[in-house]
């Protein structure tokens, strides 16, 4: 029965009391949510404890989970790793994968996304290396200058 109820909760938690668009009243519901769930995660039972760690990363696969229940969720998780249950550590490091997998703060930047501005910024360098050249007293190469000081 407990399990059901978990279940429930994730299902209701990713289809309907997510985003940003939810009023004071949704909000106290996915925090109510959210909360039951914390509470049963330390259930006597390993396979519950189990079950909700699963739902746990249902929610965060779906990006549902609000930023602000990052940080508790990622205790409760790395909390689980010294679990009796192996079941339990299992969908622990799951769940870690999926914080890592989906991590908001992370940085996605491909090699064509830089590319353009490197080949902008490496021509406005030639430009100033020429201006540069163009302007030493007597004329002299900046190479010369650069042999000098190594």
């Amino acid at each position: 029965m407990r399990v059901a109820v978990c279940e429930v909760l994730g299902e209701i938690l990713v289809r309907v009391l997510c985003g940003d668009g939810l009023d004071e009243s949704g909000r106290a519901d996915r925090d109510r949510f959210f909360d039951t769930l914390q509470e049963h995660l330390h259930d006597s039972h390993s396979h519950v404890r189990t079950r909700v760690l699963q739902v746990y990363t249902r929610i965060v696969n779906s990006k549902a989970l609000p930023l602000c229940r990052y940080s508790e969720v990622m205790e409760l998780a790395v909390g689980r790793l010294m679990d009796k249950s192996i079941n339990v550590v299992k969908s622990s490091i799951q769940l870690l994968a999926a914080f890592i997998a989906h991590n908001p703060y992370s940085c996605k930047l491909s090699s064509a996304d830089l590319k353009k501005p490197l080949e902008k910024e490496t021509s406005k360098l030639r430009e100033l290396k020429e201006k540069l050249e163009g302007t030493a007293p007597g004329k002299q190469n900046l190479s010369d200058y650069s042999q000098v000081l190594l």
